[in-house]
């Protein structure tokens, strides 16, 4: 792993906030990341890519829903929603990918395909954009290893919900940029995450954790119910 200040509003970032970010996959995680990302930082434009146009139509409902309710519930000003909610589209086409600073993948949890998309990716980005996926258990070098400019890639495990989730797991591997790591935990404390830095291993720290708990959890069914189960992880 590498040396980086533990406090990751330490880092003083040469590269800019991104101005256009892109979210590949429309499905249950990827319309969350996007709609924090444009509730952190509004003025960005922000694309969702999916191959089904009825997940990009749910997809972008969604994000209007979301910003729809915090008005009404009195956490956001009329003004303020209108500027979450502007300059996002959805596409079935790569192509607009191709002035993004930043594509979040959010895809099927299928290596082979993460590495077809990521490869039509970094053809059509220039190299300097930043490519991550939001996998929760593949390492990093397992999906990113073939890529002409690896260095710039890394896994971006945001955790459910993630608009509002704090946490979010960025992977350090052997082929990542020092300065690429460090600005990725700078750009998600300064949004309102926090980054929690992982070793590249067979998913991470948050699911092996997580995973357990939930086997723990439904083990002790045959003596609680599962109220009184989530009641007492509550307390």
């Amino acid at each position: 792993m590498q040396t980086i200040p533990a406090n990751p509003l330490l880092h003083h970032p040469q590269r800019p906030l991104p101005r256009h970010v892109a979210v590949i996959g429309a499905g249950t995680i990827g319309p969350d990341i996007g709609y924090y990302l444009k509730r952190a930082l509004p003025q960005i434009r922000l694309t969702l890519v999916d191959v089904a146009q009825p997940a990009l139509d749910r997809a972008l409902q969604r994000c209007h829903d979301y910003a729809r309710k915090a008005v009404a519930r009195g956490k956001m000003s009329e003004a303020d929603a209108a500027a979450i909610t502007a300059d996002i589209v959805g596409t079935l086409d790569y192509g607009a990918l191709a002035d993004c600073d930043w594509v979040i993948e959010a895809a099927t949890e299928n290596l082979a395909l993460k590495r077809r998309l990521f490869a039509d990716v970094e053809r059509i980005v220039s190299p300097q954009a930043l490519i991550t996926s939001n996998t929760s258990s593949l390492p990093a070098k397992r999906i990113f290893a073939e890529l002409e400019h690896p260095g710039r890639a890394t896994v971006t495990h945001f955790f459910a919900p993630a608009w509002r989730n704090p946490a979010v797991e960025v992977i350090d591997w052997d082929k990542l940029d020092a300065d690429v790591l460090a600005y990725l935990r700078w750009l998600f404390a300064f949004t309102g995450k926090v980054p929690l830095l992982t070793d590249d291993v067979v998913c991470f720290m948050l699911d092996r954790v997580f995973d357990n708990w939930c086997n723990d959890a439904a083990l002790l069914l045959d003596r609680a119910t599962a109220a009184e189960i989530d009641g007492a992880v509550a307390r």
